[in-house]
């Protein structure tokens, strides 16, 4: 089976299904401790499953909003040493 969703925003992917008169259950999968913050405004699908009927099961995760803050923080001595801008794709050595 092509899974065709998994990646991508629920935003996105819900209203086409509706369109399309797709039959699917949604299920947020959430963290068991709350360490890392969670923002569920922000749905991505993590899994996808058609089942014998024909109906999607996805399963979903929130987006995590404690990561942006840690790659700023790495960013920061290259940017006062290179004056590089972060942009995720330095090699750090």
């Amino acid at each position: 089976m092509a899974y065709q969703y998994v990646g991508r925003p629920w935003h996105e992917v819900e209203p086409v299904l509706r369109a399309a008169g797709t039959n699917y259950t949604a299920e947020i999968a959430r963290p068991a401790r709350d360490f890392f913050k969670i923002d569920e405004k922000y749905l991505y699908i993590l899994r996808e499953r058609k089942d014998p009927e024909g109906s999607l099961q996805f399963v979903l995760a929130a987006r995590c909003t404690g990561v942006l803050p840690v790659q700023r923080l790495l960013a920061l001595p290259c940017e006062r040493e290179r004056g590089c801008p972060w942009n995720g794709l330095q090699d750090w050595q």
